[in-house]
């Protein structure tokens, strides 16, 4: 995975539409599949003999049986040390044998990305057997299924953050003031410049056709060597199309300005 930004289709779990259940701790499972990075989906009487497992099953708007193109894993939060993902296909009339995605052994950290060939799956779980710390509860904050839909190929020339604010002022009872910054959504400038004209026809793609997509904008941490999917927001693409042109050379010479805004 490179350190570039990604973009990503919105989670294929759909809490108030899909099938979700936890071998334990099912009253909280939708926790792990709501984009609250502050709430998590907790085992109960679990330890290191217990295999805990999420399960979801795609669904459409009338409660039948649906398949779903998934090619990536988000998963944050995990307090997994072994961990199995599958999916398993819809053929009309019953679910196929599932099928091992990826495997995640002897892990130290919490969160990754998982990437496979994409699949056209009805079902997904994510099997959970040891603990990062022996014989700890099983957690996920986020269980992401999902499509890679843009990978950048060069740095962002300007990336600021720029959270959303509300502020008021309030009179204190000795009569000085005092205000109050409260952060709200997070918001990022982006800008790319000297970009080819595939990767502009990309980034048009999705600011013609998704409402709302995920951006992990800096996937990787270059002091510690890790992936940060911890990192991820769904946003709102909210500035209009800003392209410029400078230069044929090389077919590279497009500069793109992004507004985001989470939702």
């Amino acid at each position: 995975m490179s350190e570039y930004p990604h973009f990503f289709e919105v989670n294929k779990i759909n809490k108030d539409q899909d099938t979700i259940s936890a071998s334990s701790g099912d009253g909280v499972v939708e926790n792990c599949v709501d984009y609250d990075k502050n709430t998590e989906w907790e085992s109960v009487g679990s330890d290191d003999t217990t295999t805990e497992t999420i399960t979801n099953q795609f669904k459409d708007a009338d409660g039948g049986n649906e398949n779903r193109d998934i090619d990536r894993c988000i998963i944050t939060g995990c307090n997994a040390k072994l961990f199995r993902i599958y999916t398993a296909y819809w053929n009309g009339a019953a679910y196929d044998a599932w099928v091992l995605q990826d495997t995640v052994t002897d892990s130290v950290r919490e969160s990754y990305i998982l990437s496979f060939t994409s699949v056209s799956a009805g079902q997904v779980k994510i099997e959970m057997d040891t603990t990062i710390v022996a014989d700890e509860q099983k957690t996920i904050s986020a269980f992401i299924m999902t499509v890679l839909i843009w990978e950048a190929t060069m740095p962002m020339d300007i990336f600021s953050i720029k959270n959303k604010q509300k502020t008021s002022n309030r009179r204190l009872y000795n009569g000085t003031g005092q205000r109050i910054v409260q952060y709200d959504k997070w918001a990022s400038a982006i800008e790319f410049r000297q970009i080819s004209k595939t990767e502009l026809n990309s980034l048009k793609d999705i600011y013609d056709n998704y409402n709302s997509f995920i951006v992990i904008v800096e996937p990787y941490d270059y002091l510690d060597a890790y992936d940060k999917p911890e990192d991820y927001y769904r946003v709102l693409w909210m500035s209009p199309w800003q392209q410029k042109y400078f230069t044929k050379i090389k077919s590279a010479g497009y500069n793109i300005k992004i507004q985001l805004e989470e939702v």
